[in-house]
């Protein structure tokens, strides 16, 4: 029974000390969808950083959309092979990138719950955020995008997007 034990608690150890989220750290961004309809949002970090692979949709249906007047807080996990990372570590490490790139699109449930690619093609919008954008934010998004987020870098252009909605 101790050597049980004691093999837990090597392991939760183990698992701990590979994590690269520390205290105070942020292992996700909060996307808050405050628009009429279900969107997607993905992340893409440029291929010049260490993570440039886009992030894929949840595989479960109940995780692909974000409903209207829902926060989804695990979408724009940094996460690989079991291992979570912070935001403020993989900007860290970044070789020549200082961005992220989130796109939001719409739902297509006819696309069998996930968006057709290429995503840029379809975006309802894509906000290039540095990690001061992220830190100004407080580590939340907004769909569509509100006051605080009028100086962050989109494409569309943060007046177009809200012209479009109104």
């Amino acid at each position: 029974m101790r050597i049980d034990s004691l093999l837990v608690i090597t392991l939760v150890l183990l698992y701990v000390s590979c994590s690269k989220v520390g205290p105070g750290e942020h292992a996700y961004l909060a996307f808050e969808n405050n628009g009429l309809d279900t969107v997607y949002v993905e992340s893409y970090f440029p291929e010049d950083s260490l993570f440039p692979l886009p992030h894929t949709f949840s595989e479960s249906k109940d995780g692909c959309g974000i409903a209207p007047g829902k926060i989804n807080y695990k979408t724009l996990a940094i996460c690989s092979c079991g291992l979570c990372y912070s935001y403020e570590f993989v900007f860290s490490k970044t070789k020549t990138s200082d961005r992220v790139f989130v796109y939001v699109v719409p739902f297509y449930p006819e696309e069998g719950n996930y968006p057709p690619r290429p995503l840029y093609d379809y975006k309802l919008v894509c906000y290039e955020l540095t990690f001061e954008d992220l830190v100004s934010l407080d580590y939340h998004l907004y769909y569509p995008p509100n006051e605080k987020m009028k100086n962050i870098k989109m494409e569309p252009p943060y007046e177009e997007v809200c012209a479009k909605l109104n």
